[in-house]
């Protein structure tokens, strides 16, 4: 056991406190920083879809947003119809093919109203994504469709990416 004098106990205590205070600062306005950056997406797409765009062009905004917010693999854009979900021509290839398909059905299906969002998915034998985020798109109070987004890594997403592209 080391005896240290009552001023070297205070300095060091000071240290600690003062370290403690600078490492929450820093958490705080790394945090600030994600919200100014969320608030910004916002913003800029509010603008670009206030400007009567067509579909097809809003959906391509949209992709492109979200692309640059999560690197994903693929990307999939599903409309609920009267009858059955259809996948839009601006998805990613995979989800035009009948495993893409057959898989935006499953997400669809299961869970239309409530964002969903999985790290290490392995319910569905055969197909190669883990990571996988589904946002349905809503129009006023009305579940209209759903951005599947999917990549082969698990925990790929962060829960950041998730609640950015809620936002958007």
């Amino acid at each position: 056991a080391i005896n240290f004098p009552k001023h070297e106990l205070d300095f060091i205590s000071q240290l600690a406190s003062f370290t403690g205070k600078a490492i929450e600062n820093v958490a705080l306005y790394q945090s600030s920083n994600e919200q100014i950056e969320s608030l910004k997406l916002i913003n800029e797409t509010s603008k670009m879809l206030n400007s009567n765009m067509k579909l097809e062009e809003i959906i391509r905004i949209v992709r492109k947003k979200v692309m640059s917010i999560c690197d994903c693999s693929e990307l999939g854009f599903v409309k609920i119809g009267e009858t059955e979900p259809s996948v839009l021509e601006e998805s990613t290839p995979y989800f035009h093919t009948k495993e893409g398909q057959v898989l935006a059905h499953y997400f669809t299906h299961r869970n239309e109203q409530e964002p969903f969002f999985a790290g290490d998915f392995n319910l569905i034998d055969g197909i190669p994504y883990r990571s996988v985020m589904i946002i349905p798109m809503k129009h006023d109070v009305f579940t209209c469709g759903s951005v599947i987004i999917l990549h082969e890594e698990p925990n790929y997403f962060t829960f950041e990416n998730f609640q950015r592209i809620q936002s958007l």
